[in-house]
């Protein structure tokens, strides 16, 4: 298998925390986003194999940390858990090869699946084992050998009811220096890769835990007699295929998630949707804070994929250092639409350095027929700001009942304009908000007292009233 050898990093992980990742917690993957275990799966044997699974970039930035699950072969009480330990192994990231053709057919004869192509990090490593909360640690298990004992025309070893517990293996990768850590970019399709596993007792194999979480293209395993991958379902010397098809609908993926809390981005954005809006592509992002951001940039393409999107925006001014809620709109007015096609946009911050981070795509499906030229009347109900009376900030909540732009403006009690916020693209019957921070337009702060609202969705207004104390 070709291969491009990157420089084998030794790393101590003495120092560095050992986060333990939970459900909900963030992570750093697009597509499904975090594959979790199956807690009535099967584990894919990692001694003497070679495993791998693949991901889409969700946030441009380093690989700091790496959470899979495991189990142990004919366990099938936690008590003796404690004696059983991996010791060493590597972690290796390759770059993805969608379409099952490295251009070399003598080493990728016929294979119709993606699968790892190129290398591109790798690091042995010592891995902490940290216990799984209880909910992995429910069910009996299966095991699954898919290249067992390295005979050729042998099928896969399948074990049915051989364990029942499950673990997480978090691994920590520094980012400081600069170059340890891998550094991802939004979009890009990945894959994580284990191999080398060593453990404490050679007599009790590990195995990488199976998810129900499908995305993309199965995972492979490394056949070593025709060094090609070979999806974990299609083992070359079984047919039919494995029993394991039928509990995944044919697919089998392995459990881990890419996370990490890495530098501080200078954008923490809440919000980024995407609507096809009187026959425009309109996008709308919410930021919750923003650290030096000078603007923004726009890229589009019609698939997937940001490497070979392009820039369709000029720079959009943001808005500096701000721990206040902002947000922003942009109509692709220039952008050919076809009815029944795709487009997927993502959006660029630009901080005062140069630097840059993109953020995870947003698609719009152009329909069949053209739509209304303009909003018709949305009802709007749920209207209310919160907190009131407020000090220093309110926002004000809504739900349409069909997508529009809605604009809220905000009155003294004599009928003065004060401020007129910022448009929000308010999708259908989905809560949205606009935030006032208590200024008018010039950025002054207004006196205390009682002010009014009005917002505006298509045809519709409604009105409401808010008190503003000191």
């Amino acid at each position: 298998m070709k291969k491009i050898i990157c420089l084998l990093i030794i790393m101590s992980f003495a120092g560095f925390a050992m986060a333990h990742w939970n459900v909900g917690d963030v992570h750093k993957m697009g597509g499904n986003g975090p594959q979790l275990p199956d807690p009535t799966g099967y584990d894919v044997c990692l001694i003497n194999n070679t495993l791998a699974d693949d991901w889409q970039c969700g946030e441009t930035g380093p690989v700091d940390q790496i959470h899979f699950w495991i189990s142990w072969k004919g366990i099938t009480s936690s008590e003796f858990l404690d004696q059983y330990n991996i010791i060493g192994m590597n972690i290796e990231i390759w770059s993805d090869d969608p379409v099952g053709n490295t251009g070399i057919p003598e080493e990728d004869p016929d294979n119709p699946w993606s699968k790892p192509f190129t290398l591109l990090w790798e690091s042995n490593v010592i891995p902490e084992v940290t216990w799984a909360e209880l909910i992995w640690e429910v069910g009996i298990q299966g095991w699954y050998d898919p290249f067992y004992q390295f005979v050729p025309l042998v099928p896969p070893l399948v074990i049915e009811n051989d364990h029942c517990n499950c673990e997480q293996v978090n691994v920590t990768i520094p980012t400081i220096p600069t170059g340890l850590a891998f550094e991802q970019v939004v979009g890009t399709t990945y894959w994580l890769v284990l191999t080398s596993v060593t453990v404490t007792d050679p007599t009790v194999p590990v195995g990488w835990k199976t998810s129900t979480n499908h995305w993309n293209d199965d995972a492979v395993f490394l056949d070593p007699v025709q060094d090609i991958w070979v999806p974990l379902n299609q083992h070359p010397y079984c047919d039919p295929p494995p029993i394991l098809r039928d509990p995944y609908n044919a697919h089998m993926d392995l459990a881990f998630v890419i996370s990490g809390s890495g530098a501080t981005l200078p954008v923490e954005l809440s919000l980024f949707t995407a609507q096809y809006l009187n026959n425009v592509p309109t996008l709308y992002w919410v930021t919750q804070s923003e650290i030096d951001n000078i603007g923004w940039n726009v890229y589009c393409n019609t698939e997937n994929d940001f490497t070979t999107a392009n820039k369709i925006s000029n720079l959009i001014a943001g808005h500096g250092t701000t721990s206040e809620p902002h947000s922003y709109i942009y109509e692709d007015n220039m952008l050919e639409t076809i009815p029944g096609n795709e487009y997927w946009y993502w959006i660029e911050s630009v901080d005062l350095g140069g630097e840059v981070n993109h953020f995870n795509s947003a698609n719009i499906l152009i329909p069949d027929s053209p739509g209304n030229p303009s909003p018709t009347k949305p009802v709007i109900y749920a209207f209310q700001n919160s907190p009131n009376p407020f000090s220093s900030s309110t926002e004000i909540k809504f739900t349409l009942s069909e997508s529009a732009l809605a604009e809220v403006t905000i009155y003294n009690i004599i009928g003065e304009k004060v401020k007129t916020l910022p448009l929000v693209l308010a999708s259908e019957d989905t809560e949205a908000s606009a935030y006032w921070d208590g200024k008018d337009e010039s950025g002054e702060k207004v006196a205390h007292g009682i002010y009014f609202y009005t917002l505006k969705a298509g045809k519709s207004t409604y009105s409401g009233k808010m008190i503003h104390l000191r």
